[in-house]
């Protein structure tokens, strides 16, 4: 008995001490994305661009930052694409701020 508990504290130490990998962290989005993925993405891509402001800044930010390596900057700006266009019309204008904004004031 004391063997098969020693393993098992073997084991347990060695998955504390390893370092993920990149197969890891892939294999675990997967999983959430077979999950729920139409809501895991929409939710992603709101915590992302929460605001046609921030979506700006983080493109402009993009550039300059993956600058040594154009093949994670291309993949990176084609991702950041994908959640604006999936957001895009759920960001408030100007008008609705506005009547949103009287309403509360109003009631």
């Amino acid at each position: 008995m004391s063997t098969t508990t020693q393993n098992i504290d073997q084991q347990s130490t060695e998955i504390k001490s390893s370092i993920p990998t990149w197969q890891d962290i892939e294999k675990a989005i997967l999983v959430i994305l077979r999950a729920d993925p139409e809501m895991y993405i929409y939710e992603k891509a709101i915590e992302n661009f929460p605001n046609e402001e921030a979506y700006n800044q983080t493109m402009e930010d993009h550039e300059g930052y993956y600058k040594k390596d154009p093949r994670i900057q291309k993949v990176i700006k084609t991702y950041y694409i994908l959640c604006y266009t999936i957001v895009k019309d759920t960001f408030a204008t100007e008008e609705e701020i506005e009547e949103e904004l009287n309403s509360w004031i109003n009631s």
